[in-house]
């Protein structure tokens, strides 16, 4: 019964891994440089439990399944700090050329919007 959790474990974690690949490798993801290493720390540590894993948990096994722990907890604490962080930052402006020249009737007409 233990081989069947330790088999469910790491083929979840290998699951998990690949999933967090696919959320780096995305252009839809957004997320900037920190959030990134977050996630390239949790998929590298979800991936070398799953290594460990498979390959069969012995007593030597338990330093490299804490350094994959402390993998997981790093880039989760990373992601966290770095979502708080996006949230905390007021959302940036966008302006356009037009917004900073003098315009007259005519040209105003063109501009997106119409008016000042």
């Amino acid at each position: 019964m233990d081989q069947i959790f330790t088999a469910i474990n790491a083929a979840l974690c290998g699951i998990i891994s690949l999933g967090l690949i696919g959320a780096i490798l995305s252009h839809r993801v957004k997320d900037g440089v920190i959030i990134k290493t977050g996630l390239i720390l949790l998929a590298v540590g979800f991936a070398a439990i799953s290594a460990r894993l498979l390959d069969g948990v012995t007593v030597s096994d338990v330093m490299a399944l804490e350094r994959a722990l402390f993998l997981v907890s790093a880039g989760l604490s990373i992601v966290i700090l770095g979502y708080l962080r996006k949230k905390s930052n007021p959302k940036k402006l966008h302006r356009r050329e037009s917004d900073f020249v003098e315009m007259d009737q005519a040209e105003l007409s063109k501009v997106h919007g119409g008016h000042k």
